[in-house]
């Protein structure tokens, strides 16, 4: 039976699967409304190029954490299953260990870079780029403790 915090990390990671579903969606109709008004109507909205990236940075970002969770992100293992099990489970927990520093220093950086884009404002929306690299903090921050989860569990794909 899983524990409460498993059940916790299995329904964070449903709402950002649901709410990628719904960032995906829009961002499929709005280049699709940049393209029809481009070659329709001769004109491109000045924000819709700038809707489209941030919109795909929290889906791709969004996507990343969830693999995490999921344990269905990109990774070779066609050696490493070919090696004796204690070798595999040490292999595994110093991927899971470099993949924790990582998705740590990527958190930190993201922090630091909220922070230092406050002050900036994007061209089309007008708004603080800051918004634009939330994603960064955030869903690396997801990605570290499901990581560490992962890690504490000792489960392995």
């Amino acid at each position: 039976m899983p524990s409460p915090i498993d059940r916790l990390a299995d329904r964070v990671s449903a709402i950002l699967q649901i709410l990628g579903v719904a960032l995906l969606s829009l961002l499929v109709i709005g280049v699709g409304a940049q393209v029809i008004f481009r070659y329709f109507f001769g004109v491109t909205p000045q924000w819709s190029e700038e809707v489209g990236r941030y919109l795909l940075i929290h889906t791709t970002l969004m996507g990343a954490a969830v693999s995490v969770h999921t344990r269905e992100h990109i990774r070779l293992d066609i050696i490493v299953k070919a090696l004796p099990a204690l070798l595999q489970v040490l292999i595994d927990r110093a991927n899971r260990l470099i993949a924790l520093g990582l998705f740590g220093l990527l958190t930190w950086y993201g922090i630091e870079t909220v922070d230092f884009m406050w002050g900036q404002r994007s061209q089309g929306l007008r708004i603080p780029l800051a918004w634009s690299f939330m994603g960064l903090p955030v869903y690396f921050g997801l990605a570290f403790l499901f990581a560490l989860l992962g890690l504490v569990r000792g489960r392995r794909a």
